[in-house]
């Protein structure tokens, strides 16, 4: 695959003359693309069209679908990471970051458009048939899990969650749980059905 140069434009050679456009808002716009439709349903025709690209600077970037949507897991995945260990950081209760988070997710159900979680609806969509896509999914919910668990444990270091509670598996609860709420939303599951759930499983922490 043609290696790609670092910085903000990228810049190739096609029928004798340069291409140039914004790696960065291409994959972004690729990434909504997928989110919103899923793989299978997003066709060659519908990426260049959101990516603004031609099918010489697509093939040449990016190689393949399947690749673009690797690197769209990747980027999808890296700024959630990022966004939630920056909550994280500014909130000084652990039970506090648990229950903002749920709160923020189960608002998108009041939202025009409900796309859930990309990683969410690509174990979905793949259901394991895809090893590197599987694994790229299996990071991003481990990662999740991370936090949680830091979580947990500053909520049990501060009183809000006993400490006899197993925080491992209490990590896990909250992972499976909050997938199962953005697949319900995706479904178009009610704002007032989802606040049930979150009461009963935030109820679990104690």
């Amino acid at each position: 695959m043609t290696s790609v140069p670092i910085g903000p434009h990228y810049e190739f050679m096609a029928t004798g003359r340069p291409k140039e456009f914004d790696y960065d808002q291409a994959l972004k716009a690729a990434m909504k693309q997928f989110w919103s439709v899923g793989f299978t349903a997003t066709s060659l025709q519908d990426l260049l069209r959101v990516m603004g690209l031609s099918k010489s600077s697509f093939y040449q970037t990016f190689g393949s679908k399947h690749e673009l949507f690797l690197r769209c897991l990747e980027l999808y995945q890296s700024r959630l990471i990022q966004r939630l260990k920056g909550q994280m950081a500014g909130e000084w209760s652990g039970i506090g970051f648990i229950r903002n988070l749920f709160s923020e997710v189960i608002l998108e159900a009041s939202r025009p458009e409900k796309y859930g979680c990309l990683l969410v609806n690509t174990a979905g969509e793949f259901a394991q048939r895809d090893t590197e896509i599987a694994q790229l999914v299996s990071r991003g919910l481990e990662k999740l899990r991370q936090l949680f668990l830091r979580a947990i444990r500053q909520a049990q270091s501060q009183g809000d969650v006993e400490s006899e509670k197993d925080a491992e598996l209490l990590a896990r609860y909250l992972v499976t749980t909050i997938c199962g709420i953005r697949s319900m939303i995706k479904g178009g599951t009610e704002k007032k059905d989802l606040e049930m759930v979150v009461k009963i499983a935030l109820g679990v922490l104690g």
